[in-house]
């Protein structure tokens, strides 16, 4: 009994929380907003003591003149404050994976004689709200007069991109807060977030008679490998390679062919135009396949492939060199959402390369590409389809083929899971049986 009474109580206090947060005159929120800022009712107090004065006592003056000189104050000492006063933003490293820890640092320079309470660094790290609206991000105690001050404090960033994302700035409002002035930071370095990459543990293997895997000899003559055949000296032969038992039994110089190694070459498509129209945020679903693209990249050179990536309509390869990875590493964390000209296959050059190729792309697009492409074009394609639960089974009351395109994608990865984990998996599972995975 206690309970159900208790329940509807509950019930009808959330009733009265919901009308009291409704907004049920918003044609008047731009007259009104300005009262939502310290400042407003302060000016509201000045103009109610001022009619009382006029109207009714005369001390309604002195509150007047009180609640004014507080509010002249109130904007002038941190307007007053600001102008004497400089910022630097500086990180401690150039470059970082997601969810990284890295030292930022802010260096403030106060030319003023007196010291400077209540500063805040705002804005500039996250994605959330404006120039107006910026959201503090850490808190600065005093800084003494006519000195430089360093204040360290972590920043772990969420998802890939150049940061700050926004322009920082300084602000304060002290002594009471009424008034907040905001002044610009300068930033000396940029950070560059890359994309967070899985660990996977093997390439997998694909369909095919061919062995994509680092490593390979073909049986053309080369210097690696097992030995072919045995045929006489050339001019230019290295000596090395003299078989010396033969070239005493014959009489002459006999030297011995080897193997030559094979490098697979592979090629990883990404066009941000095809995760314009998810179901979830574009950022957010764009993100997940840039990790993928990255997670795979990463993989394929240190096995030794001959990898290329296309983003967006460029070429980029990826070779042994540490500059390659970081200039394809520093594109993926520049990338944005894309918009798709509603074509198949948005311009992507999937006849112009051979060798493997690997196309990461959403749901809509890959079924898209299904319904248009040849069927001899789809047979040399890997896809790794990207979605998730919700959007599937929305898409598949529409279109009930989209679960079952032809030839279906190499594997499905849904961005609502743990995908890092679903990757290692799939890479795993793929690797040993060469199956799709779904």
């Amino acid at each position: 009994m206690f309970r159900r009474i208790a329940g509807e109580g509950l019930s009808q206090a959330q009733k009265f929380v919901e009308i009291g947060h409704y907004d049920f005159c918003p044609w008047a929120n731009r007259y009104v907003y300005w009262l939502k800022q310290p400042i407003g009712w302060f000016l509201l107090a000045a103009i109610a003591s001022a009619a009382i004065g006029a109207l009714a006592v005369p001390q309604g003056w002195f509150v007047c003149g009180i609640v004014t000189a507080v509010t002249l104050l109130g904007i002038a000492w941190p307007s007053f404050s600001m102008r004497g006063l400089q910022g630097e933003l500086c990180f401690s490293r150039r470059r970082c994976y997601e969810l990284d820890s890295v030292v930022t640092t802010v260096t403030i320079t106060n030319r003023w004689p007196w010291p400077v309470w209540g500063l805040m660094v705002d804005g500039g790290f996250d994605e959330e709200g404006n120039d107006d609206q910026c959201v503090p991000s850490s808190a600065l105690a005093r800084v003494q007069g006519w000195s430089q001050t360093s204040f360290e404090f972590p920043l772990r960033p969420q998802r890939r991109g150049i940061y700050p994302l926004r322009p920082p700035q300084i602000s304060t409002g002290f002594p009471f807060g009424m008034w907040t002035v905001r002044r610009p930071v300068s930033v000396s370095e940029e950070l560059i977030v890359w994309p967070r990459c899985a660990d996977l543990k093997s390439l997998p293997l694909f369909d095919g008679d061919q062995h994509y895997s680092g490593g390979v000899y073909s049986d053309r003559a080369g210097s690696d490998g097992d030995l072919l055949t045995a045929r006489h000296y050339r001019v230019g032969d290295s000596l090395r390679r003299i078989h010396w038992s033969h070239t005493a039994r014959r009489d002459r110089l006999i030297v011995c062919d080897r193997q030559s190694a094979c490098r697979k070459s592979v090629a990883l498509f990404l066009n941000s135009a095809h995760f314009a129209t998810e179901t979830i945020s574009d950022s957010q679903f764009l993100d997940w396949a840039v990790r993928v693209v990255a997670s795979l990249t990463r993989e394929f050179r240190d096995q030794g492939w001959e990898t290329r990536c296309w983003l967006d309509g460029e070429w980029l390869v990826v070779d042994s060199s540490t500059r390659s990875i970081q200039r394809l590493f520093d594109k993926l964390a520049r990338l944005q959402p894309g918009e798709s000209d509603g074509s198949a296959d948005d311009a992507i050059p999937l006849q112009s390369t051979g060798g493997l190729k690997v196309l990461v792309t959403s749901t809509p697009a890959w079924t898209a590409l299904g319904d248009n492409a040849t069927p001899t074009l789809l047979s040399t394609i890997r896809a790794i389809v990207l979605d998730d639960t919700d959007q599937l089974v929305t898409t598949s009351k529409l279109k009930p083929s989209v679960l079952d395109v032809t030839p279906r994608p190499w594997t499905r990865l849904d961005v609502m899971r743990d995908l890092h984990c679903r990757m290692t998996q799939s890479g795993e599972r793929n690797g040993h049986d060469g199956r799709n995975v779904n």
